[in-house]
């Protein structure tokens, strides 16, 4: 069933015309609730264009709590950027244009499809893999290493399978760093925006190993304005349903793109090295992460090119941020070896003390693979 909650005869004429299976109007929120009470089973909810957006807020919010497994899609006049990061945060799983009534058709599908599964029993569910998240508030402090060398030794973990996302779209260095040749980057993906799907997303993917596949940044820097967190958010939720853990290496700063991935993320790898201006780009970071409501738990801090030189320990880096480090990873010139070579640290040199720990992180990091439930693929942040 469908219910469109619209309060204007030009929506419910839209939405009748549109040739939605299974159309049911409600005029009120009160309508819906009681809808919903007599049908609580694959069921979507459309927003209509004239319902204010607190009205909307006040509606998601209450459906999330009563019907988590219905799927809600927002129609509006006009798609801006910030209505789109807003209604992701709040767990819209849709937003489509007015005028675009196939592709509200097709958007119901996917939601529908998607309370299906959730629907089926635990033992019938696939696994959600782990999104894991590298990101430094400063740049030139190895964050594309550590990344790509995780994802190598998670890929590496017996019968996983791991992929890489390099989300600095600008200036992203995972193709250079594991020697591949980007004839195929996430720039592909725009013009499937609005029908992305599993079969979509492999025709994106560089083989790298056979249980790692990479998702690489544009050529073009021009690109870069066409690809927005509402994409990237599709794209990164349907990775978790095919890999078992999914590696991000992302941009040093906050943009919307940059947040819609931290929303995704089981676990934040937060990078910093022992010097006061790197450490105090984390502790701005930290901060802001918290006032978004990215709490702390899933806060992994690894301090980089460690050395007893710089006069800055692990304990004193640790009582500067207030949390502990979860890993250091030595200074070692093999690291600027390795990525000149276009090679995997983890790979080219498995015994180097920078590769170790590495593999120490990864396989504590390793660990139960979560069922999909809807509510995992909602917006943390409140």
């Amino acid at each position: 069933m469908t219910i469109a909650l619209c309060t204007s005869v030009e929506s419910a004429e839209r939405f009748r015309s549109a040739r939605i299976d299974e159309l049911v109007l409600a005029k009120t929120a009160e309508d819906l609730g009681a809808m919903l009470q007599q049908d609580p089973g694959e069921t979507a909810v459309v927003l209509g264009p004239e319902i204010a957006w607190d009205v909307a807020t006040e509606v998601v919010q209450k459906l999330k709590r009563e019907h988590p497994r219905t799927g809600i899609i927002l129609v509006r006049d006009r798609l801006e950027v910030e209505l789109l990061t807003k209604a992701m945060r709040l767990g819209i799983a849709e937003v489509v244009a007015t005028s675009e009534a196939g592709l509200l058709a097709a958007a119901i599908r996917r939601v529908k499809a998607d309370a299906g599964q959730a629907l089926e029993p635990v033992w019938k569910r696939n696994r959600v893999g782990k999104l894991l998240l590298v990101f430094s508030a400063k740049g030139g402090t190895g964050k594309t290493t550590v990344a790509t060398n995780l994802a190598v030794a998670l890929a590496d973990q017996p019968g996983k399978k791991a992929c890489l996302v390099d989300l600095d779209l600008q200036f992203g260095d995972v193709a250079v760093a594991l020697g591949l040749e980007p004839n195929r980057t996430i720039s592909d993906a725009i013009r499937m925006e609005e029908t992305f799907d599993q079969e979509g997303l492999a025709g994106l993917m560089t083989r790298h190993l056979s249980n790692l596949d990479v998702l690489l940044a544009p050529i073009d820097p021009s690109d870069i304005e066409f690809i927005t967190a509402r994409l990237v958010h599709r794209i990164l939720r349907e990775l978790k349903l095919k890999y078992d853990f999914v590696v991000v290496d992302c941009p040093p700063a906050l943009t919307d793109l940059v947040l819609s991935a931290f929303d995704l993320a089981d676990e934040y790898i937060l990078l910093t090295t022992p010097d006061a201006p790197a450490l105090k780009n984390l502790k701005v970071a930290m901060d802001a992460l918290s006032k978004l409501g990215l709490k702390d738990q899933p806060w992994k801090v690894v301090m980089n090119r460690a050395t007893a030189r710089t006069g800055m320990s692990q304990s004193k880096v640790a009582g500067e941020i207030g949390q502990k480090v979860f890993a250091k990873l030595p200074d070692n010139n093999a690291v600027s070896q390795s990525l000149n070579r276009g090679q995997a640290l983890v790979r080219w040199n498995p015994k180097n003390p920078v590769s170790t720990e590495i593999q120490r992180m990864a396989a504590a990091i390793s660990g139960p693979l979560r069922p999909p439930l809807l509510e995992h693929f909602g917006m943390k942040r409140k």
